[in-house]
């Protein structure tokens, strides 16, 4: 056995790299005009530089020699060209806000790049519905992105059970299925080192989306690819226990606004987040209460796949009627906002 392994460099690199150029880009981030200032939509109080972002695509970057050539179905550097496009607009997004329309546009063509390299997507509406969820994740993890390691620390939670799922599937260990996985849970790992509260920067859109572009693209593998044999619904429904925080708060959100006739796009403080600090907890319980929910629903997800159906579908049954019975706490007849 060859030391260090390559996939231990898959994760020590990114983790190092992001802890290096995070730490410089604290500095360097207010000559740049990236900076994060306060507003009543916010949380945070202070003005706080928001170029973790690069620092997290640089470390996946140069993760790349220890990386095989394709992710499941998609050739890395055109994973990482594509990767880029997402990251150049949201850091022209953190500079100067964009319309909305622009933003999903420019999306919208990245994930129709990234879905016409996809085998196994044949049935009636399977490249509209992995292009729908494309753009879904890469702006949940931007709502996400409200608190200090609220995003990072959930794609983090996500690429482990993702990690843990391709271990079961390629059967090798830390081997071939699971170096994306490690290579985002390293950059992740390593930003986070700077943004467990209180912050000392943030991530801004460019990091937020894309690590909602990376968690979309390995929830995509797993649904396009049938090694154990599994029918579609059942992969379906492992991907979003796996990523049930992120769809979760996306969809509360958007019905929120839409209930109130404003835009889905409009920025406030209605979030899964913000909604249990109202509810008398500190910022820094509510990330870890949302930690702990998509650790929980992700070891279902985990489970569902790996176990027997007659063992897993009470596990995965039980998973989801918590989170519809949290959907019910929430804005049920009785807790519905005026």
């Amino acid at each position: 056995m060859s030391w260090p392994r390559p996939e231990v460099l898959a994760i020590v690199v990114p983790f190092v790299v992001a802890v290096v150029l995070t730490a410089v880009l604290r500095r360097v981030a207010p000559a740049l005009g990236l900076i994060d200032k306060p507003d009543p939509r916010k949380v945070h109080t202070t003005p706080t530089p928001r170029a973790g972002g690069l620092a997290i695509f640089a470390a996946i970057l140069l993760a790349f020699p220890w990386h095989p050539e394709t992710v499941g179905y998609l050739h890395f550097p055109t994973l990482l060209a594509l990767a880029a496009v997402i990251v150049v607009l949201g850091l022209v997004d953190d500079l100067r806000p964009l319309p909305w329309w622009s933003r999903l546009g420019v999306q919208a063509v990245v994930a129709a790049a990234i879905v016409w390299e996809v085998p196994g997507l044949d049935f009636p509406g399977g490249r509209l519905l992995a292009g729908v969820w494309l753009v879904a994740m890469v702006n949940a993890f931007n709502f996400l992105d409200n608190m200090d390691a609220l995003s990072a620390g959930t794609a983090w939670i996500v690429a482990l059970m993702f990690l843990l799922l391709a271990v079961l599937r390629f059967g090798q260990g830390w081997g071939v299925g699971g170096r994306l996985e490690l290579i985002v849970l390293g950059a992740t790992a390593g930003f986070l080192v700077h943004n467990f509260p209180p912050a000392r920067i943030f991530m801004g859109d460019a990091g937020s989306t894309l690590l909602g572009l990376l968690v979309g693209v390995l929830g995509l593998e797993l649904v396009a690819s049938d090694r154990w044999g599994h029918p579609l619904w059942v992969r379906v429904w492992v991907v979003l226990l796996v990523c049930a925080v992120p769809v979760y708060d996306q969809a509360s959100v958007v019905l929120l606004r839409l209930s109130q006739g404003r835009s889905p796009f409009h920025p406030d403080k209605q979030h899964l987040s913000h909604r249990i600090a109202d509810r008398g907890w500190s910022k820094p319980a509510a990330v870890a209460w949302i930690h702990a929910l998509g650790l929980a629903s992700g070891a279902c997800g985990v489970l569902l796949y790996s176990w027997p159906p007659h063992a897993a579908l009470p596990v995965a049954l039980l998973a989801t009627a918590g989170w519809l019975s949290l959907a019910l706490y929430e804005f049920g007849p009785r807790r519905r906002r005026t």
